[in-house]
């Protein structure tokens, strides 16, 4: 058995030798290589590569923090526009375009009127645009609205009288409540102490009637005493009404009252009155004046 295993592998080798040849190939490439590879890395290192940091994008926790608040955040407050302080509303003129409307008001006491975009004296505020019912003032780009305020008396010569103790005194709507006709300017009768006053007192709560009944029984002498003119379709404005009283009102030497709340007047003073007694229980007036060629709405709340 040894025997044949010995010569099965003495024929065997002359095979193998023949291989020799192609295994020391092989190696002796894997060993040129290797050694090229060791030569390459000492040659030229590998560079590591280049990483661009990615901007993260930020993410809003906002929310997330607000829920876990244990204590409530104070909301803020927003600031509310508020009326200028001592500014009050007497009247207003709406007139076509808007930009020639005005409105009168009672800046610190002070009664003037005032145009659209003209400023109101000793504040910030400006004028910017005028309704029927209240005004609209702006301060640095904020608003406020302005509605109308005390009532205003329709006569005012107590306020005026010592201004211009000799001149004519106009009140708020007795524009439409004088004569017919036109008649020259004359004295009033001469009345009693207790009387003038109670005619003269705002305060009083008999002053309108006081000043109804003056235009039924002498309107000629109440025109006289107010300082306009009866021109048959109207009442003229005359030089004889107080300045301050004419800001105040908004009218100017030479306007024509021609109609309140939509009624004519001029023609019948019994009717005017009652027009008054009108105006008196509505609380508001809405005068129509003519001035040149231009027809303007003046509105005035008692």
């Amino acid at each position: 058995m040894k025997n044949n295993a010995n010569l099965a592998l003495f024929g065997l080798l002359p095979k193998l030798q023949k291989l020799y040849p192609l295994l020391l190939f092989v190696a002796v490439v894997w060993l040129c290589w290797l050694l090229a590879r060791l030569v390459w890395l000492m040659v030229a290192p590998p560079v590591a590569p280049t990483i661009t940091p990615v901007a993260l994008q930020p993410q809003n926790t906002t929310q997330t923090s607000s829920g876990l608040d244990i204590f409530e955040r104070p909301q803020p407050v927003q600031p509310v526009n508020q009326p200028p302080p001592d500014v009050t509303v007497l009247g207003v003129t709406i007139a076509n375009p808007q930009s020639l409307s005005f409105a009168i008001l009672a800046n610190n006491g002070r009664v003037k009127s005032y145009k659209i975009g003209e400023t109101l004296d000793d504040t910030a505020y400006q004028l910017t645009e005028v309704y029927r019912d209240h005004i609209v003032l702006s301060q640095n780009g904020q608003t406020s609205n302005v509605a109308f305020g005390s009532a205003f008396s329709l006569d005012q010569r107590d306020a005026t009288k010592v201004l211009n103790p000799n001149g004519a005194i106009l009140s708020d709507n007795l524009l439409t409540n004088t004569s017919t006709n036109t008649m020259p300017m004359q004295n009033l009768p001469t009345q009693t102490q207790d009387s003038t006053n109670t005619m003269l007192d705002i305060n009083s709560p008999s002053m309108l009637d006081n000043t109804i009944a003056a235009l039924k029984d002498n309107p000629s002498a109440y025109l006289s005493q107010v300082g306009v003119a009866a021109t048959g379709s109207g009442y003229l404005v005359t030089d004889g009404m107080p300045h301050d009283l004419k800001e105040r009102l908004g009218l100017q030497t030479g306007d024509q009252v021609i109609s309140v709340n939509g009624h004519d007047v001029g023609q019948d003073p019994n009717q005017d009155a009652q027009l008054l007694e009108q105006v008196k229980q509505s609380g508001q007036a809405q005068i129509q004046v003519q001035r040149g060629e231009q027809t303007i709405t003046l509105r005035q709340s008692f």
